[in-house]
């Protein structure tokens, strides 16, 4: 009568099997998702379809770089709700309406979300899953004669939850530390990996199992290049016989290719030391004037910042506007943390900067005599040759920057004034009130006494 009732044990038996079917299924549906998320990541059509819906709906709350506002940073080591695609993707379906965050999955289609994730994962920087293990050791060799195995014994090791390299977690005076887990660089930037540590120091690096030989070793200048995009880590650090600890001195950076910039921190110590160096200036409430070392622009520029989040560099030596760039205005800190080494770094995406630029197509006798700053504007006077010229800056909107020129004295052919050379840029255009542009030059009327430039940032 009871033929389909299974026994209490058959039941028994069944349940954990159905659990581990379900948890399977879920974690083969999981790996599904993260290798078509990563498949769009390669992909540049859904990488522009997933910074267009990220720029609309993310950026607000994240800002346009994805460093983070009122919501989390999305490109730096941390990610307190999991790291994986498919995790990513589950918080921006579902969302955490306690933290404000709605989620987008009864919004959009699972493709365009998955497209965000894709371009968000694109930008990541920094370490993840990383691990230590500590080696203690007993040697009478020198640092760099010791030669370190494998299969040494371990007296400590473990997960990194902040992802950061951390100096502090030896417990022995004489040790190799190693730490291990995949680093994300930029795709589209040639980066290396910079430690600041003393030239009695040893440190190796590994990149996708392979010894990398550092392309500068000086006094805290160690230097090895990286891979573009994800890419497996392994560094070794080893205390051997050294009369002083300086572990919190090593500070480890990810930098650009000429080294001028450092990126983002990977070790606590390097993490901290940029933070130290944030100094932002911002425009909040009134144009701002700074005369600090730039990168990207020539070391005589004027910075100038507009309260509309646009601004431009004004060159003192050559009479010519050098840079304009949207967002924010400029950290200095690197300028002061650094003692002048590196430049300060703008806050915004650049339209066009230094070696393109806005000048005379005939190079002329430059003489810069003065600013005059005002709450909405800046004019500068300068001298070419024989004409004086006011040259006033303001911004009409948050894309758009207008540039007046006006003739003081002189002639356009006595300054070779009448045709100027224009930045070429896929994010600008640039129109005129009173002259022809063709094939990014300007070209003015006879007797003119003044025009007007208006450069436009595109919109994507």
């Amino acid at each position: 009568m009871h033929k389909n009732k299974a026994k209490p044990s058959t039941i028994f038996n069944i349940i954990p099997i159905m659990a581990f079917a379900l948890l399977l299924s879920s974690g083969v549906n999981a790996q599904s998702v993260n290798k078509e998320i990563r498949h769009y990541a390669q992909s540049e059509e859904a990488l522009k379809a997933g910074q267009k819906l990220y720029e609309t709906v993310c950026a607000a709350c994240h800002a346009n770089d994805l460093s983070g506002g009122a919501g989390f940073n999305l490109k730096d080591e941390e990610w307190i709700h999991g790291s994986a695609p498919s995790q990513i993707l589950h918080n921006v379906s579902t969302g955490f309406m306690n933290a404000g965050m709605p989620g987008f999955g009864a919004m959009f289609p699972e493709k365009k979300l998955k497209q965000v994730v894709a371009y968000v994962l694109s930008k990541r920087q920094g370490l993840d899953n990383l691990t230590y293990k500590i080696y203690p050791i007993e040697t009478n060799k020198g640092i760099h004669e010791y030669q370190f195995s494998e299969n040494s014994p371990i007296s400590k090791s473990g997960k990194l939850p902040n992802n950061l390299i951390d100096f502090s977690l030896p417990e022995v005076q004489n040790y190799v530390i190693e730490f291990e887990g995949d680093l994300y660089t930029p795709n589209d930037e040639q980066t290396n990996l910079h430690a600041m540590t003393y030239r009695n120091h040893r440190t190796e690096l590994f990149i996708d199992g392979e010894k990398i030989e550092t392309s500068e070793d000086k006094w805290e200048r160690r230097v090895w290049p990286l891979k573009k995009g994800k890419q497996h880590f392994k560094m070794r650090y080893y205390r051997i016989n050294l009369k002083n600890n300086l572990n919190s001195r090593v500070r480890i950076f990810v930098a650009n290719d000429d080294l001028t910039q450092k990126i983002y921190g990977i070790s606590v110590s390097g993490k901290q030391f940029l933070n130290n160096a944030t100094v932002p200036i911002k425009a909040e409430d009134q144009t701002k004037i700074q005369r600090k070392k730039v990168l990207g622009l020539p070391t005589s520029s004027i910075s100038v910042g507009f309260v509309e989040k646009i601004n431009a560099a004004f060159n003192s030596k050559t009479c010519t506007v050098v840079g304009a760039w949207s967002g924010d205005f400029m950290n200095i800190g690197p300028n002061i943390e650094g003692r002048a080494r590196d430049g300060s770094i703008i806050l915004g995406d650049w339209m066009f900067n230094f070696p393109q630029q806005i000048a005379p197509l005939k190079r002329s006798d430059c003489k810069f005599e003065e600013y005059k700053l005002h709450q909405k504007t800046v004019e500068f006077i300068y001298r070419i040759n024989n004409s004086r010229i006011k040259l006033k800056m303001s911004a009409s909107s948050p894309n758009t920057l207008k540039l007046d020129f006006t003739l003081l004295s002189g002639s356009l052919n006595d300054a070779q004034l009448k045709t100027w050379q224009l930045p070429k840029s896929d994010a600008l255009v640039i129109t005129s009130n009173n002259g022809t542009i063709t094939n990014h030059q300007l070209t003015l009327p006879k007797n003119t006494q003044s025009w007007q430039l208006n450069l436009q940032k595109k919109v994507k």
